[in-house]
């Protein structure tokens, strides 16, 4: 079941809804104000390519490293090439 976000126009609140692909195109009402007018956002998987700068920076520059602690990025972890 995919995730989508939605911004209600009355209260400008954004949320997310666990959807069945069957129910994608209807519409929810906002769960704070429960105003029909809400619109589906667009949202984007963003990963790291291996040999990419995920640093924000001038292109070539490297992000902040990390420890290997956490499950991100450390040697060997998530193969994403940076070490």
């Amino acid at each position: 079941m995919p995730i989508y976000e939605y911004n209600c126009a009355a209260c400008e609140n954004r949320f997310e809804l666990l959807v069945p692909i069957s129910e994608a195109s209807v519409t929810p009402a906002c769960p704070s104000c429960k105003s029909p007018e809400t619109r589906k956002l667009l949202s984007l998987f963003a990963s790291p390519s291996p040999g990419k700068s995920t640093g924000g920076g001038p292109s070539g520059s490297e992000g902040p490293k990390s420890s290997g602690g956490g499950g991100h990025c450390g040697p060997g972890s998530c193969g994403c090439g940076r070490f």
